[in-house]
């Protein structure tokens, strides 16, 4: 447990830094799904095991990696502006006894239409470096955005997701 919350905070200040974004207020806590929320970001965790994950279809926008450091993986998309704001921001923790494959969406907003997407950093904490994020509705300049965001053989998957927009 003191593994977890240790992972977490430290995840947690990367995804800050990386965001250029730093408030410890920011985030409700969901006891329930261990998941945190700030905003309207919908995540939802799908219920593989060790299935195959498909290859997303070609016409879908890949979210390139930034940068791939001891199993924390950066994912981005988009480019801050001076006008832009945090409009949501949440995250998610999830491990297992053995290596699994996992994937997850995150939809800003849960519903509706949201604040205009201008930039959406990803941070994922996993024990391999194996993974992808692509783009499947909405998307930069645009009012909602739904990414999926997969790991392969990992024991360790948590996620904090920060959007912005104006």
């Amino acid at each position: 447990m003191l593994r977890k919350i240790v992972i977490f905070f430290a995840v947690f200040m990367v995804g800050m830094i990386a965001s250029e974004e730093f408030s410890l207020l920011d985030f409700e806590t969901i006891e329930s799904s261990h998941q945190e929320i700030n905003g309207d970001l919908s995540i939802i965790s799908t219920d593989n095991t060790n299935d195959v994950i498909p290859h997303p279809p070609v016409h879908y926008e890949m979210v390139q990696p930034l940068r791939s450091v001891n199993g924390i993986l950066h994912y981005a998309i988009g480019a801050r502006r001076s006008s832009d704001r945090l409009v949501a921001s949440g995250g998610q923790n999830q491990s297992w006894p053995q290596p699994h494959n996992v994937q997850i969406q995150l939809t800003y907003p849960s519903q509706g239409y949201g604040a205009l997407v201008t930039y959406v950093a990803i941070v994922v904490n996993q024990t391999s470096s194996l993974g992808q994020a692509y783009v499947v509705k909405g998307g930069i300049n645009q009012h909602q955005i739904t990414i999926v965001v997969e790991a392969y053989n990992t024991n360790v998957f948590n996620v904090f997701a920060y959007v912005y927009g104006i």
